[in-house]
């Protein structure tokens, strides 16, 4: 039994009314009683349970620069990324992940297994490394486990202090279907491009010849089931290709600025920044 601590509240007379009328219901047994669930009512509606990593897709796109592991196992700091990835997601409360995976997956799988030793559970769909199928074809393997608000992040990218809390609550804020993290980057145009009108996301590019906003992808969402509608029948299909444009255009795509350390792994200067990075936490 979870250990319980004596507190003094002040509560809204309105309030203490539906409190009254939790233990009039028999619901509870005492007003402290009724806080309690309804404290963990509420929490529980502003917590994520589940996401995906994207660490799947051919060769060519998941080697590290050094061309000798795929980037999602690259170590940083003497911890891979991917396992960096699933530790700050559990932080923020997320109990399962779905890991889409491709060439080398056998690789990911062997390190993560069940996730029990990160005190996650961990699942997996496969796509064919020569035959991939995209980042949103990916995506769509996973919808059966997606049936509710979730994370969405590539395995690549490292972004040690994003709080996901708040982003989540920024996200319900707003009502749209997707939620996308994104960092300042000088060279823009290497990137997918989010051009803004205060939180809405009007349009984005990825990796337009002329960037128009220095605000990027940082290759982490916050989605609703929803998100699943706008994902073409077709095969490959693309998260940053088809995916974000089309949800731009129904005004159903946000984005939250995030100006914390933020590292994308498959660049050769990002991971050297990353290594310093980490080596002095």
């Amino acid at each position: 039994m979870a250990e319980l601590e004596r507190v003094t509240v002040t509560i809204d007379r309105n309030l203490l009314a539906s409190v009254d009328a939790t233990v009039g219901s028999g619901e509870a047994k005492s007003r402290s009683h009724a806080i309690d669930l309804l404290l963990r009512k509420a929490l529980a509606r502003t917590q994520m349970r589940k996401a995906i990593l994207l660490a799947g897709g051919s060769r060519d796109k998941l080697m590290a620069p050094d061309g000798k592991e795929i980037k999602p196992l690259v170590e940083v700091g003497g911890v891979p990324v991917i396992e960096r990835i699933l530790l700050q997601l559990k932080r923020f409360g997320v109990e399962e992940v779905t890991v889409s995976v491709g060439y080398h997956g056998e690789r990911i799988v062997s390190r993560l297994q069940n996730g029990e030793r990160f005190g996650i559970r961990v699942k997996y769909v496969w796509e064919n490394a020569d035959s991939p199928l995209g980042s949103a074809g990916s995506l769509r393997s996973a919808q059966p486990a997606l049936n509710e608000t979730f994370v969405l992040s590539y395995a690549d990218v490292l972004y040690d202090s994003l709080d996901l809390a708040d982003m989540h609550r920024f996200h319900k804020v707003n009502g749209g279907a997707c939620t996308l993290a994104l960092a300042n980057a000088e060279r823009a145009s290497h990137f997918g491009v989010a051009q803004m009108e205060g939180s809405r996301i009007l349009d984005f590019a990825e990796k337009p010849v002329s960037a128009q906003s220095h605000l990027i992808n940082a290759g982490v969402a916050i989605c609703e089931p929803s998100v699943f509608a706008f994902i073409p029948k077709k095969t490959p299909c693309s998260f940053e290709h088809d995916l974000l444009p089309a949800m731009a255009k129904k005004g159903k795509l946000f984005g939250y600025v995030y100006s914390g350390p933020w590292f994308d792994v498959g660049k050769a200067q990002a991971l050297q920044s990353a290594q310093k990075y980490f080596e002095r936490r």
